[in-house]
């Protein structure tokens, strides 16, 4: 972990009420305690998250690390198994739903920053997770979602397509997020700012979504609001967060909300 540490932050690991986080300290702020909770991807953990961590408190943002269930010290799964992606990763995302409160309260009463100061940020399944939080969770101050598809219809299609039944813990899992689907509840995110970024080659999340899903929400937005939701679509980029991803969403903060 050596060549992850920065002079001009600190790491921590700690549990937050049972979850494994890394706690990302920027040594200089603007004056303001901004943090950023930063949720990782299938197959990935939190640990790998660090490095960009890092870029985030070079810019002053504190950034908090969940540890997904079945991820990196709290265990592990076949990820490359389609059954295994199927069962798990939607009760995965569920999970990190009912696990956010507790952490939002730790960054509250433990770090000192402000609800209003709190942004939510995350990479595929971590930005499916950053995007639902987000959308109920209406004092976070932004969303940045990389790689993600907020109509979560197509998760839970996905995850039952060719199985005549299923068990009635998946199907709780299933009906739980189509309860709390994004798409079904886009006036919560009218006039909100939310950065969404694709990669045009990306193979497993399908950009049209959301783009599509990204028309239909600025049409929601005042006219003077529209340039509060930010997407773009990376060209020759696949299912990864890229630099110009992150350098974007610095300016959009720094320049859109003085954040």
């Amino acid at each position: 972990m050596k060549y992850l540490m920065s002079d001009y932050s600190d790491l921590t690991k700690l549990k937050i009420g049972g979850v494994p986080c890394y706690i990302v300290t920027p040594h200089k702020t603007d004056g303001e305690n901004k943090t950023l909770i930063f949720y990782h991807g299938w197959a990935s953990n939190a640990y790998n998250q660090i490095f960009r961590a890092n870029i985030f408190a070079s810019y002053g943002y504190q950034v908090v690390i969940p540890q997904a269930i079945y991820h990196g010290d709290r265990g592990r799964l076949d990820y490359n198994d389609d059954m295994t992606v199927k069962t798990y990763l939607p009760r995965v995302l569920m999970k990190n739903i009912e696990e956010f409160p507790r952490i939002h309260r730790y960054v509250v009463n433990n770090l000192g920053t402000k609800p209003e100061n709190i942004g939510i940020a995350g990479h595929s399944m971590g930005a499916f997770t950053a995007g639902g939080i987000f959308t109920f969770k209406k004092d976070l101050k932004v969303a940045l979602l990389y790689n993600s598809v907020l109509n979560w219809e197509w998760i839970v299609q996905d995850s039952t397509k060719g199985e005549e039944e299923i068990s009635y813990e998946r199907e709780r899992v299933n009906e739980f997020l189509l309860r709390l689907n994004p798409a079904l509840h886009m006036e919560n995110l009218y006039n909100r700012p939310i950065v969404l970024c694709n990669g045009m080659e990306d193979q497993i999340v399908d950009h049209e979504s959301m783009e599509n899903f990204y028309n239909d929400l600025v049409d929601g937005y005042d006219e003077d609001k529209k340039d509060l939701a930010y997407f773009r679509i990376y060209e020759a980029t696949g299912h990864q967060v890229t630099t110009f991803m992150i350098n974007d969403s610095l300016e959009f903060m720094q320049e859109k909300l003085d954040f």
